[in-house]
């Protein structure tokens, strides 16, 4: 359901507003992730919802990269890696998805190099050297 309405928003040119499409991405997402979490991690729809969210992530950095917002675009790419490649050790696969993404918040506001960049570190390295010096 959410493909068809984003298609639409994105086949609308008269009515294009990627400052109007950016929350039905995020709303998407949430929605998404939150049915997929009503399945095992075996079960064949937590997959198909976990597919789908990925998919709603990318097109959106697809139409933020052809709207010409190409930082914005590879931020997205660099955020899905983060969380998905590096996260801290000590952020066990029980760790409420809202407390990781607070955490990862934390990560990508310090402004220092994020996956991808020279000097990058990852989320993971860069936490357990933040808690270290706590």
């Amino acid at each position: 359901m959410w493909k068809h309405f984003i298609d639409f928003s994105l086949s609308n040119f008269a009515s294009f507003n990627l400052s109007l499409l950016r929350p039905v991405f995020e709303k998407a997402i949430k929605i998404l992730s939150h049915q997929k979490k009503m399945y095992t991690p075996d079960h064949p729809k937590h997959f198909h919802f976990e597919y789908r969210a990925l998919m709603v992530s990318f097109t959106a950095a697809v139409v933020e990269h052809q709207a010409g917002y190409h930082e914005r675009a590879l931020a997205i790419f660099q955020l899905l890696l983060e969380f998905n490649l590096c996260r801290p050790s000590s952020l066990s696969k029980t760790t409420p998805t809202a407390t990781s993404l607070d955490l990862l918040q934390t990560y990508w506001e310090s402004e220092v190099p994020r996956l991808g960049e020279v000097g990058s570190e990852g989320w993971g390295k860069w936490h357990e050297m933040t808690q270290s010096a706590v």
